[in-house]
């Protein structure tokens, strides 16, 4: 198994359009046709629908991914013929807007996940910190032993539970930076650091 360390952590939008070209085999196509004397717009567009036929039979992609594919080799290409130049000129232009429609897809698809991981991550939050204070019978706001908590025990207690699976959703830094406001002195003393060795020597040094 290789060493999954050794991967990059993300990939830049511009690297996945330009591997999704070579996986579709549209850049080995585009360089025959531009080696050729008199390269085609209309050949370099046949030889690449031919080869994404091919790498759907041979990669077993979705025909959805063929599509998507297909239809934005088509869309290119005839924004590049509308457009005046030499069809070598038309063909590069046709692989760079595949490339950069590709980056952009990938980099809107990425937004996405994320943004849907979050609201799971969030959901996951909140129900597992409302079971654990109907579990544990957590009253954050006093009053259970009120007139309103004797009439209604179990709104109360429901009520008492969400607020705590609310709270769980700000994150930490969130409430810690409340109680750097509520309580300063205890908070600030805690991120005072006992003064040793590291910190000794440079006062000693100063007065020395």
């Amino acid at each position: 198994m290789s060493d999954l360390s050794a991967l990059p952590m993300s990939v830049k939008p511009a690297v996945f359009g330009q591997a999704m070209i070579e996986v579709l085999g549209f850049e080995s196509v585009a360089r025959k046709e531009l080696a050729d004397p008199a390269p085609t717009l209309d050949h370099f567009k046949s030889e690449a629908k031919a080869s994404l036929t091919l790498t759907l039979a041979s990669l077993h992609l979705s025909a959805r991914l063929f599509d998507l594919a297909n239809s934005m080799l088509l869309r290119h290409y005839n924004e590049a013929k509308a457009t005046p130049g030499s069809p070598a000129q038309q063909i590069t232009n046709v692989l760079l807007g595949m490339i950069t429609e590709m980056g952009n897809w990938f980099s809107l698809s990425q937004v996405l996940t994320t943004a849907k991981y979050r609201s799971r991550i969030r959901i996951l939050t909140f129900a597992v910190g409302f079971g654990l204070a109907a579990v544990l019978d957590l009253q954050p706001v006093p009053i259970g032993g009120s007139a309103t908590g004797g009439k209604f025990p179990y709104g109360v207690a429901i009520f008492e539970w969400l607020v705590v699976a609310a709270s769980t959703l700000w994150g930490a830094p969130f409430w810690y930076e409340i109680l750097k406001k509520i309580a300063p002195d205890i908070v600030g003393a805690a991120d005072i650091r006992p003064a040793g060795p590291e910190t000794a020597e440079p006062a000693r040094a100063l007065r020395g």
